[in-house]
């Protein structure tokens, strides 16, 4: 997404990897300037809402994707599975031996009982994952406001 140098700057007060006052000063570069970011502080919340939105959207595109190849797996498997299973209660059943067959087909269900169960644990995962993510996205334009408040070391 793209940023306005404002937002840039405002950045550099929260995101350590992005401030290095050390190296900076050698440079020449100034600090940021708080009080200037401290009265746009709409502006900066429009543009963190922007971005925000963005990195939602990234956000999930990204597990989504990650979900759609972790579900194919998970059914290519269960009906591998479930294949073979049917095979083996077939032969049992050419054998004459019903207990064995019923056995096998017992199992063949519980193989699609369980993979759902993994389905439904990988959904949830996936839910806990993009609610991490987009709580550590907000917490980072909750650290900004905090930093240009009256009270900027509440940011840490």
């Amino acid at each position: 997404a793209r940023t306005t140098p404002l937002f840039r700057e405002a950045l550099r007060l929260v995101v350590p990897d992005s401030w290095d006052s050390e190296e900076e000063e050698k440079t020449g570069r100034k600090r940021p300037d708080v009080s200037k970011l401290a009265s746009c502080w709409e502006i900066l919340e429009k543009d963190f809402e922007t971005i925000l939105e963005g990195e939602f959207a990234r956000i999930d595109e990204e597990f989504g994707l990650y979900m759609a190849a972790d579900l194919n797996k998970i059914q290519a498997q269960e009906k591998d599975l479930k294949e073979r299973v049917q095979v083996r209660a077939k032969e049992a059943e050419s054998k004459l031996d019903p207990g064995k067959a019923q056995e096998l087909r017992a199992m063949a269900l519980s193989i699609a009982n369980e993979a759902e169960t993994a389905k439904e644990h990988r959904e949830a995962a996936k839910v806990a994952r993009i609610n991490l993510a987009r709580r550590k996205v907000r917490a980072r334009k909750e650290a900004l406001r905090k930093s240009l408040g009256e009270e900027p070391t509440e940011a840490i």
